[in-house]
C-alpha cells in the first residue's frame, strides 16, 4: 500500500522510483545535445580517409565528447531495459535473468567502446 507520505518521498515498490525516473530524464537531455554533436562529427568525416578519422578522434576534445556519449548512452539503455523488464516481464526467473543478461550486456558493449576510442585516441 502507498501512502500520500511514500508519494512525496518518492519510494515506490523498489525504493528507487524517483532516482530512477530523475536519471533517465537527465541521461535523454544529455543524450539529445551529445547525439547532435555526433552527427555532426560523422558529417564531419564524411569522405575522409582513415588516418584523418583517426587524428580527429585523437583530438582530446573529441574523444572525451565520445566517451561521454558511450556513458550516457550506456546508463540509458541499461535503466530502459531494467525499466521494460520490471514491467513487461511477469515471471521472477525470466526478470532476474534478464536483469543479469542486461547488466552483462551493457557493461561488455560500453567496455568495448570505451576500449576502442581509447585505442584510436591514444595512437594504438
Amino acid at each position: 500500500m502507498k501512502t500520500p507520505l511514500k508519494t512525496v518521498r518518492g519510494l515506490g515498490e523498489k525504493h528507487h522510483g524517483t532516482e530512477h525516473h530523475w536519471t533517465m530524464r537527465i541521461t535523454a537531455l544529455a543524450l539529445v545535445f551529445l547525439c547532435i554533436g555526433f552527427v555532426w562529427l560523422v558529417i564531419c568525416m564524411l569522405g575522409s580517409d582513415y588516418e584523418s578519422a583517426k587524428a580527429m578522434i585523437g583530438n582530446p576534445l573529441i574523444s572525451t565528447f565520445l566517451l561521454l556519449a558511450i556513458l550516457f548512452s550506456g546508463i540509458h539503455m541499461h535503466y530502459g531495459v531494467q525499466t521494460i523488464t520490471e514491467d513487461y516481464l511477469q515471471s521472477q526467473l525470466w526478470r532476474t535473468l534478464a536483469k543479469i543478461g542486461d547488466m552483462f550486456f551493457s557493461t561488455v558493449v560500453c567496455a568495448a567502446c570505451v576500449v576502442a576510442v581509447l585505442k584510436v585516441s591514444f595512437g594504438g
